[in-house]
């Protein structure tokens, strides 16, 4: 596991290229904000829809994101409940918030995409 540095599209972070192509993860749990409108410290650059930042992320990185995690910053429970909806809907992938709902939400997204670890006791334990 190998937590990220920031979008790929961020022009501030040209670091998380390095971390995706060197790790050379199976897969991806994308985090993204939904009411940040702008890229932080770029007020003149839209926020990438979820799409285009998984699409980005797949296609440099040769690897396939198996969830969504929501930053709840500016966020009401109900906008993130919906949200994740929302997002499952549109992207075909689970999305939770991590710290507002059960972190066994972000193990399942891990157990889905790799069955084999549902023996992993340290996982069965989360």
């Amino acid at each position: 596991m190998i937590e990220g540095q920031g979008a790929l599209s961020h022009p501030a972070y040209l670091s998380s290229t390095v971390v995706l192509r060197a790790s050379r993860p199976q897969a991806v749990i994308m985090q993204h904000a939904p009411a940040r409108r702008m890229l932080s410290d770029y007020p003149e650059v839209r926020m990438p829809s979820p799409l285009s930042e998984i699409k980005l992320i797949e296609m440099f990185g040769k690897t396939r994101v198996i969830g969504v995690a929501i930053n709840h910053e500016d966020m009401t429970k109900a906008e993130v409940l919906a949200t994740a909806v929302r997002y499952e809907a549109e992207l075909g992938i689970p999305a939770t918030d991590a710290l507002w709902h059960e972190p066994a939400e972000l193990v399942a997204m891990v157990t889905t995409a790799f069955p084999e670890l549902k023996e992993c006791k340290q996982l069965a334990m989360a």
